[in-house]
Formats: structure tokens, sequence, C-alpha cells
């Protein structure tokens, strides 16, 4: 059994937005992609953060998006996190943030497993950014 998976790397602001909203489902076609994952912990207009318009935006084009110490710069971001299965933070960041650290999708007649794990040195306070401040 062959499964081919794209992941998209760090998908900055909204030009990169509108590019991976472009290019991925031409990738799925031409590569016949049975799923698709993407970093969108700066995917927000300002290129750092994640929205609930610009994280909704991707999940139409892949089925996972992952995230990063950069997560939660953007305000806003606190019920899509909570709301939405199909997008994980760093697994060892603290609980008390919102999100998930793991998730399950299938694809292709496949389970996928995803997860994200942050260096030790992104997960000090300070370094989760403005949105997280009190945190």
């Amino acid at each position: 059994m062959t499964f081919r998976l794209l992941f998209v790397g760090d998908v900055v602001g909204s030009a990169r937005c509108s590019a991976a909203l472009d290019l991925v489902p031409k990738l799925r076609e031409e590569l016949r992609l049975d799923a698709a994952v993407a970093n969108a912990e700066n995917s927000a207009p300002g290129g750092r953060g994640i929205t609930k318009e610009s994280g909704s935006a991707l999940l139409s084009v892949v089925d996972f998006l992952t995230l990063g110490n950069h997560t939660f710069d953007a305000e806003g971001h606190e019920e899509f996190l909570e709301r939405e299965e199909r997008v994980v933070r760093p697994a060892n960041f603290g609980g008390s943030l919102p999100g998930r650290g793991w998730g399950v999708f299938e694809a292709g007649g496949v389970t996928v497993g995803v997860t994200k794990r942050a260096r030790p040195d992104l997960r000090r306070p300070g370094s989760l950014g403005a949105g997280s401040a009190g945190r």
C-alpha cells in the first residue's frame, strides 16, 4: 500500500496562505496525494499567530494543521483552537493553553496520528507571544 502525504512548512501571512490555497489542490491532483498537513502557526494576516479565518481557510485544502510557539501571537485564536479537532499545538506546551497536543484523522483508508513538539527553549514564559500573556 502506498500512502502519499504532503507536509507544507510554515505558512506565513496572507500571501503564503493564498499560495497554499492555490497550490495544494493542484498538488493533490498532480501527485495523487492521500493527505496534506500544513504548519499554520504564522498564518495570521500579520505573519504571526493563527486566526479562525486563516486556520479555516487552510483547512479547506489540507486535512490537518500543526502549530508552534507563535500560535498565540494573534488575537481570537482561543475558540478556534478549542473547537477545531484538526489542529494541534505543541504537545509539550502547558495544558492550560487552548487546543490539543495530538490528533487523528482518516485519509486514503489510513488512520494518521499527528503531534507536534516544540524545542524546550521555546516553552519559556514570554516565548509564546503577546497573545499568551498571563498564561
